[in-house]
């Protein structure tokens, strides 16, 4: 007859012999001890089962706060570069309005000692042509004016260049603008015969100083009378851009040479005719309004285009 073994040492053992015999009572209690094992097997694989899936998805939450902590960190890559920018922007400008300002300081006070003996010298033109008037003489005496002039005009460029502006904005109609500006360029100049043709949305607004930028574009238009050879026609057209108001003045006239368009925003570059700082004015106002001019020669003719952004739309 076989020995008889306990419970825990047939638990311990790997495989019976054939000859193994148990009482009734070591096989229930062999029984209920398996249950119990199987039962503690079932909830260590569900425990083990829960622990996988909670590391999975805490290892989704890792990957995916990753991928938001990378996000984050070329966002703020993206906005120091901007404020390091802005910064670079400011100190910039800083450093040109500390300059135009010394600039300002010596240029007023050059033309105001230059003022005086002008105003005598063109009062004195003026005597010594009424004196000489009809005879040969007052031909050199409307030189001696007509230069003169043209100093005083120098003056009041330079003035108009050198001191800062204080923008006016208001909300101003395109249109309205455009048509105004038509107006003065006829009263400036009754002796020209440039066609000029305006297209503009009536229900374009922009918030801007409406005295600058109709100063810009008589400039451009008087350029255009002055200097474009053969021009007849102007055309003003107003449109809404890409987060922008464009403006652009085409003349037909002789297109502007490569090189000169490169430099016509210089101040004092000018090609033998007027003070070289109509340009550089009208490139300061649209630059304090925000915005940008350029100049590109056509097959027939050149085009200005004036963009102010959209910070200035209206509405």
């Amino acid at each position: 007859m076989g020995r008889i073994c306990t419970a825990h040492e047939l638990l311990r053992a790997v495989a019976f012999d054939h000859d193994v015999a148990l009482d009734e009572a070591e096989l229930e209690k062999v029984f209920w001890s398996y249950k119990g094992l199987e039962l503690d097997l079932s909830r260590e694989r569900s425990f083990f089962a829960a622990t996988n899936e909670a590391l999975a998805r805490a290892f989704e939450d890792l990957a995916r706060s990753k991928r938001e902590l990378e996000v984050a960190r070329r966002e703020l890559e993206e906005i120091n570069a901007t404020l390091e920018q802005r910064v670079a922007d400011g100190v910039a400008k800083l450093r040109e309005s500390e300059r135009m300002a010394a600039y300002g300081q010596l240029v007023a006070g050059v033309v105001h000692e230059i003022r005086q003996p002008l105003f005598a010298i063109k009062t004195v033109a003026y005597l010594i042509a009424q004196a000489l008037r009809d005879r040969d003489e007052e031909a050199h005496v409307a030189i001696l004016r007509t230069e003169s002039e043209r100093l005083d005009t120098l003056m009041e460029d330079l003035l108009d260049f050198a001191k800062p502006f204080n923008l006016m904005r208001s909300t101003v109609p395109i249109s309205v603008l455009l048509r105004d500006t038509i107006a003065a360029f006829r009263a400036q100049a009754p002796a020209s015969r440039l066609e000029v043709e305006v297209s503009s949305d009536d229900e374009l607004v922009a918030m801007l100083d409406r005295i600058r930028i109709q100063q810009v574009l008589i400039n451009l238009l008087h350029n255009a009378h002055k200097h474009a050879s053969g021009a007849t026609r102007v055309e003003l057209v107003a449109r809404p851009g890409e987060r922008c108001v464009v403006i652009t003045v085409e003349n037909d006239g002789t297109p502007i040479h490569g090189d000169v368009a490169s430099r016509a925003f210089e101040p004092f570059f000018t090609t033998g005719q007027g003070t070289g700082l109509g340009l550089a004015i009208a490139r300061r106002i649209i630059e304090a309004h925000g915005g940008t001019i350029a100049v590109a020669p056509l097959q027939i003719g050149t085009r200005f285009t004036l963009s102010l952004p959209a910070e200035a739309l209206a509405g």
